[in-house]
């Protein structure tokens, strides 16, 4: 009897003292471990679909890169363009890349047509391209990209109040779609959400 007493007080205690210590934000990173932990064992491969391919760019390919190819980092984009032109030859209909290109290639602008050119090819490419809130960046948009890619949009969306950064123009020329995405870090350096996206073009 006397536990039945004084346990439920320990819980409420216990839930007002974990409330306090979440607000304050210390309970986030033990939140994020469990939840790859939960990702992780919850998940059933079985309800995959098949129909979507996943190209991970991981630490063994850098490792590769750089060994074998003498590649550093960025990879040349003639190297995108070759993958772009695999995925076509095996069938996929769509490619879209969360690379954003917005600088040049620092191995020639040849590459960059390269890319753009098997783009275009490939029909039903979308690119990437993040937001900036530095409100100093000095960037026009193109006519053209807006022409392409801007839709009317209603009301004043909070992700709008940022600026977008565009890919270079060889390789927007021949992408089908241009996605702008907001990534959020995570305190322990992992892009887990990606709270807010906005289809720039359909």
């Amino acid at each position: 009897m006397k536990k039945a007493r004084w346990l439920p007080a320990l819980l409420v205690a216990a839930g007002a003292w974990t409330a306090a210590v979440a607000l304050r934000g210390a309970a986030e990173p033990f939140e994020l471990k469990t939840l790859d932990w939960r990702m992780r064992t919850m998940r059933r491969p079985e309800s995959f679909s098949r129909d979507i391919v996943f190209i991970n760019l991981s630490q063994s390919s850098l490792s590769y890169g750089r060994k074998e190819q003498q590649w550093g980092w960025p990879w040349p984009r003639d190297v995108w363009a070759d993958i772009v032109t695999y995925a076509a030859q095996g069938g996929a209909r769509i490619f879209v890349s969360d690379i954003g290109f917005t600088e040049d290639d620092q191995h020639g602008p040849e590459n960059d047509q390269r890319l753009g050119l098997a783009a275009a090819k490939f029909g039903h490419y979308l690119i990437a391209t993040p937001f900036t809130s530095d409100t100093s960046d000095d960037t026009v948009l193109p006519d053209e990209f807006v022409r392409r890619f801007s839709v009317p949009v209603k009301g004043t969306p909070s992700a709008l109040d940022v600026f977008i950064v565009p890919p270079v123009e060889e390789i927007w020329m021949g992408a089908r779609r241009v996605v702008a995405a907001r990534l959020r870090t995570d305190d322990d350096g992992i892009h887990r959400d990606r709270p807010e996206r906005i289809t720039v073009k359909v």
